[in-house]
């Protein structure tokens, strides 16, 4: 990692020990500005090559592929001019976009409900807290929560069988995503219980 260039090369084994002009074989793998907005700050720390408690400074950080984004692990340790002066750091690149992909697609599966693909009622108090600490930080008052439940369900299901409950569950589940936006939260806390957390309403007539 360049300092002053705020850029990521690597050299291969072989240029290492035959190239007459190391730098003239050098590959610019990363840059700063294709690195994803969310992941910088982590970048940059682990660049910094700062160990904390002995560690090996490490990030996790998605950078640009094309039109996508792919993830890689990073370890790190800075080195120094002869004056002490930090000039580089020296690195270690893993691709890890499948492993880091697959866990996302297990930490999303276990925040869903089963039936209905909604949010569960521990992942939607976790990230209804976390956009309530964002909207404080902005000083902004744009969110509002809805609770609510159907009508005689328990009718429902003891006339009808749980198995048409469970279809009402999920034409409920599906009127909600269509009334409702995308960054919207939508959960169902158990039972016939639903909840929403609307982030950007414009007045109680519109929440109605």
């Amino acid at each position: 990692y360049n300092i002053e260039e705020g850029i990521v090369t690597t050299i291969g084994k072989e240029e290492k020990e035959h190239s007459p002009d190391i730098k003239k074989q050098e590959k610019i793998i990363i840059s700063l500005e294709d690195v994803h907005p969310n992941d910088k700050a982590k970048l940059l720390t682990c660049c910094s090559g700062i160990a904390e408690d002995g560690k090996i400074p490490h990030a996790e950080v998605r950078v640009r592929q094309g039109d996508t984004y792919r993830w890689i692990s990073l370890a790190t340790k800075m080195l120094y001019a002869a004056d002490g002066t930090p000039v580089s750091v020296l690195g270690r690149l893993s691709d890890i976009d499948e492993k880091k992909k697959e866990e996302i697609r297990l930490r999303e599966e276990a925040s869903k409900d089963s039936l209905t693909g909604l949010l569960n009622r521990a992942a939607f108090r976790e990230k209804a807290e976390l956009l309530l600490e964002e909207e404080e930080k902005k000083q902004s008052h744009h969110l509002a929560v809805l609770f609510f439940d159907i009508d005689s369900f328990k009718f429902v299901n003891d006339n009808y069988g749980h198995l048409y409950g469970d279809t009402v569950l999920l034409m409920m589940a599906e009127a909600i995503r269509e009334v409702t936006s995308e960054g919207d939260l939508l959960g169902r806390f158990g039972g016939d219980e639903f909840t929403v957390m609307l982030h950007d309403y414009k007045s109680v007539e519109h929440l109605t």
